[in-house]
């Protein structure tokens, strides 16, 4: 879990690149929440992002605070897959500019 975190890899408003970010794997969930990013700004790459979980959010970016933010998240490819649960969860959908890594299942 993230929270209150700036992601700025140049110090002037820089995305931050991951490339592959794995959490869990089919055989091994991780019980509860894949990845939450709350109350963050600035952006993140996540590359090729997949989660496994088990009876959470397998992706919750929150950045309505308060204060509220401005977080970009990006993903070039990936999964969420969670079980059972909500798997990408914006807060609020408009707020922060972000896609969902690939297809929730």
């Amino acid at each position: 879990a993230f929270s209150n975190v700036t992601f700025d890899s140049t110090g002037a408003g820089g995305t931050v690149s991951v490339g592959t970010l794995d959490i869990g794997t089919t055989g091994a969930r991780v019980q509860g929440d894949g990845l939450s990013l709350t109350s963050t700004s600035g952006a993140l790459d996540l590359g090729t992002f997949t989660v496994f979980n088990n009876n959470g959010t397998g992706l919750l970016v929150d950045a309505k605070g308060p204060p509220a933010t401005t977080f970009t998240l990006n993903s070039s490819g990936g999964s969420v897959d969670t079980t059972p649960g909500p798997s990408p969860s914006p807060a609020p959908p408009t707020s922060p500019a972000w896609r969902t890594p690939a297809s929730a299942r």
